[in-house]
């Protein structure tokens, strides 16, 4: 019984150390700019689309010079929406 209850109290340290070396790896990704945060992809999207019951979801209406940032792709556009939340105002 020694032996198994000394192999599991290795095994657990083990295992709370990994966990602890992970943490640390991630909050230094984080700090330091390596690991963006999904989020602000997320937060980007969800401010230009709204849910819609036919298409899944379509671009909100009445959108007035809103700036997107993709910096994967290195690309920025300005977005303006009719009340439609078409994106080509004045016309029909």
């Amino acid at each position: 019984m020694g032996k198994i209850k000394r192999w599991l109290q290795n095994l657990l340290l083990m295992l709370a150390g990994v966990i602890v070396g992970l943490l640390i790896i991630e909050t230094f990704a984080i700090t330091t700019g390596v690991a963006a945060p999904q989020k602000s992809k997320a937060q980007i999207f969800y401010q230009f689309i709204q849910p819609d019951a036919q298409l899944g979801y379509k671009p909100k209406s009445n959108l007035k010079d809103f700036k997107t940032i993709w910096q994967e792709a290195k690309v920025t556009e300005v977005a303006n929406t009719d009340s439609y939340g078409f994106r080509n105002i004045g016309r029909d």
